[in-house]
């Protein structure tokens, strides 16, 4: 158990730590691209690291993203079908949406493993940039597992709510229609 003393950090760090490495990722890769640009236009110099590490972070952003959503349960779902159906269903379906996306983690995971395992045996690098390819191959198996844990975090979640007869957490709505009061 967390103390007492620790728990409001943790809370937090739950919360937000997907979003502050994405600012963190995203403004690096926006600082790399523009120090780019301005080499080869007004320098009249370029070089192969910016653009190459400016890619494989956006690997790293795509993943920590793909973490975050689930979390935030801003991934692509199908919306209409919740309000034909009780609020026990839709928290059976949100069961079934947890137990699905878990289940592609893990699947994700056993696929990619032999992949990096062929990374680290035989090496490789990047050749702009002197740099192991497996911190960019990371980013796969370390967001499945962000993935995985967030998506037992919800399964819990859910199944709480669903055993308490309680509405599901629903997430953010990306887009939603206003009714006009006639």
């Amino acid at each position: 158990m967390i103390p007492k003393t620790v728990r409001p950090y943790a809370v937090w760090l739950d919360e937000n730590i997907e979003r502050y490495l994405l600012i963190v990722t995203y403004f690096y890769i926006t600082f790399i691209i523009i120090m780019g640009v301005f080499n080869r236009f007004v320098l009249q110099s370029t070089s192969g690291w910016e653009i190459e590490t400016a890619r494989l972070l956006f690997i790293w952003l795509t993943w920590i993203g793909a973490s975050l959503a689930v979390r935030q349960r801003s991934h692509i779902r199908i919306d209409f079908i919740y309000q034909y159906v009780s609020d026990r269903i839709e928290g059976l379906l949100y069961i079934f949406s947890d137990l699905v996306i878990l289940a592609f983690c893990v699947v994700a995971f056993e696929a990619f493993v032999p992949v990096l395992n062929t990374t680290l045996l035989y090496g490789g690098s990047l050749v702009t940039i002197d740099v192991s390819l497996v911190f960019f191959q990371a980013a796969i198996p370390v967001g499945l597992t962000l993935m995985a844990l967030r998506a037992v975090q919800m399964l819990a979640l859910d199944a709480r709510s669903v055993w308490n007869g309680e509405q599901v957490y629903q997430g953010e709505r990306l887009f939603e229609i206003y009714e006009e009061d006639n």
